[in-house]
């Protein structure tokens, strides 16, 4: 068996599906914003976002006056913008 073939059974199906998940790149729009995520990467109208907080239940990101809340169970994004509730962006 050459090494390339050992290398490859040696890697698992679930590794192979996360890196692939990782490289995936979700766009959410809304109420004159454009966010985008890859990863733990997010951008707000190209903007890097920074991220403030995160639990079992979601992860927040700031960017200026805009607060991102990914919500891991609904995959759900809600919109704040200056404290203030704004919406769920698509």
């Amino acid at each position: 068996m050459g090494a390339s073939l050992l290398a490859i059974s040696l890697v698992s199906a679930p590794a192979i599906a996360q890196d692939a998940q990782m490289a995936s790149q979700q766009i959410y729009q809304g109420f004159g914003v454009t966010v985008t995520r890859q990863g733990d990467r997010v951008t707000v109208n190209g903007a890097a976002a920074e991220k403030a907080e995160y639990n079992a239940d979601a992860d927040v990101y700031i960017q200026g006056p805009y607060r991102l809340v990914f919500h891991k169970r609904t995959g759900k994004v809600r919109l704040m913008k200056d404290g203030s509730y704004v919406g769920v962006l698509k």
